[in-house]
């Protein structure tokens, strides 16, 4: 019995290594991003969650925690469309990083509820929406009120 596990797991460790060594993607997922992160979790080691997401991702995670710090649990949060994080002929805050991508705001924002423009009058939560984000300036004219000081990047309440 003990045999047949010793050979099977000789053939999985052959079967492993096979595929590391023949396949491009397997040597950059291991010697890149595994044993990349593990040393920077080493390295820093001292850091929460939170800090690591914000030195490797930068703005886009920050501007997200700075939202998900600003609003309860229970919040249903409005976004902006795509073309409000990158518009067109400029340089973005958010650089590369897909945030227009709801999953990858979700991790971030999670449990609250998030509405995109697009989805107004199609998402279930469109209705009870509470939060509006504001980004580059969009977002205001949701509001159910006026704002003395406009801000490029923040987060605010539907009603006052």
């Amino acid at each position: 019995m003990i045999w047949r596990n010793i050979v099977a797991l000789l053939g999985a460790w052959t079967l492993v290594w096979f595929c590391y060594k023949g396949v491009s993607s397997y040597v950059w997922v291991h010697d890149s991003l595994l044993l990349g992160n593990y040393k920077l979790i080493r390295e820093y080691k001292g850091l929460s969650v939170d800090e690591r997401r914000e030195m490797k991702m930068g703005f886009p995670f920050r501007y997200m925690k700075f939202v998900r710090d600003q609003t309860p649990d229970t919040a249903v949060i409005l976004m902006p469309a795509r073309e409000v994080y990158f518009p067109q002929g400029e340089k973005s805050d958010f650089g590369d990083a897909d945030v227009s991508n709801k999953l990858w705001r979700l991790r971030v924002l999670y449990p609250r509820r998030l509405v995109d423009e697009p989805e107004l009058g199609v998402n279930i939560y469109s209705d009870s929406i509470t939060h509006v984000a504001v980004v580059n300036g969009w977002g205001y004219d949701h509001l159910g009120y006026e704002v003395a000081e406009r801000l490029k990047y923040t987060v605010l309440p539907v009603k006052r």
